[in-house]
């Protein structure tokens, strides 16, 4: 998707650059996407880890962290795509832009999931 992305803003450059409202809505909207996708993911790979309410290996607990922190920077990778388009309609067409903006939804996912629980 980061490639479609990327050569369609390169086919379709905007001329005008986006206001900061219309920045702050985009950024939000990715976040939702982020959040909505991470906790999907998250639920699922719970749920295909089983209840949690047995002993679990420590080799198994450690996989099973790693996987959750992949599935939500996973969740964030796809919810950056929405702010990385406006990024790169502008000429901004970096791949580390992508990866940034996902690891800041990424950690802010977790963090608002840490407060919350």
């Amino acid at each position: 998707m980061w490639t479609v992305v990327r050569r369609r803003s390169m086919a379709n450059p905007t001329g005008v650059p986006a206001s900061q409202g219309v920045l702050a809505a985009v950024f939000i909207g990715g976040f939702v996407i982020s959040w909505l996708l991470a906790t999907y993911l998250g639920l699922y790979v719970f749920g295909q880890m089983g209840s949690g309410e047995k002993d679990v290996p420590e080799g198994a607990g450690l996989a099973g962290q790693l996987v959750s922190l992949l599935a939500i920077y996973t969740g964030g990778l796809w919810g950056a795509l929405l702010p990385y388009r406006v990024l790169a309609r502008t000429g901004r067409i970096q791949m580390w832009n992508w990866l940034l903006i996902a690891l800041v939804y990424g950690v802010l996912f977790y963090g608002s999931t840490k407060l919350i629980g």
